[in-house]
């Protein structure tokens, strides 16, 4: 019998401090002001056996903590919510639905192993960043991700992803 998948097996394939760099990496190539030494990566993984979500603080959020946790949960909400509604099945990333002035962005993508569908969100950088570090991390590991996704630092991430976890 095949061991579920479940968002803390997806977390233990992971290094922290790899995203970590990516993430503080792409906020200056992005030319943010806003400056990130950590967020909240929150997975939720649904399949056969049900749904498990867990979130973990990554580098030194600071005072963002809380504000970060929130906003990575309500990109998965969000996301997973959309992909329940008819005519809004096929969204991808959360950056599709975003809406900056009700507190709604982007940061949060699906992905796909088999019957589980994996969201995966981070929150405590720009964005853009927040997304598109959440999408390297889904192809890393594996996971099946929409290739209609488009973000300008897409192919820097995947570049410092794979520099960063060179030994």
């Amino acid at each position: 019998m095949k061991t579920p998948i479940t968002a803390g097996r997806v977390f233990s394939q992971l290094s922290y401090t790899t995203i970590i760099k990516v993430i503080a990496a792409l906020t200056v190539m992005h030319n943010s002001e806003k400056e990130c030494r950590g967020g909240i990566l929150a997975i939720l993984v649904q399949g056969p056996e049900g749904s498990t979500l867990e979130s973990r603080e990554l580098g030194a959020p600071g005072e963002k903590a809380f504000d970060s946790a929130y906003f990575a949960h309500e990109k998965i909400r969000r996301l997973a919510t959309r992909r329940l509604t008819a005519g809004s099945e096929g969204e991808y990333a959360s950056s599709q639905s975003a809406d900056p002035e009700k507190g709604q962005y982007g940061g949060c993508v699906v992905s796909w192993h088999g019957k589980y569908e994996i969201f995966i969100s981070f929150s405590g950088a720009p964005a853009v960043v927040d997304e598109v570090v959440t999408y390297v991390v889904a192809e890393a590991l594996g996971f099946t991700v929409s290739t209609e996704y488009q973000n300008d630092l897409l192919p820097q991430a995947r570049a410092l992803l794979e520099r960063c976890r060179r030994p």
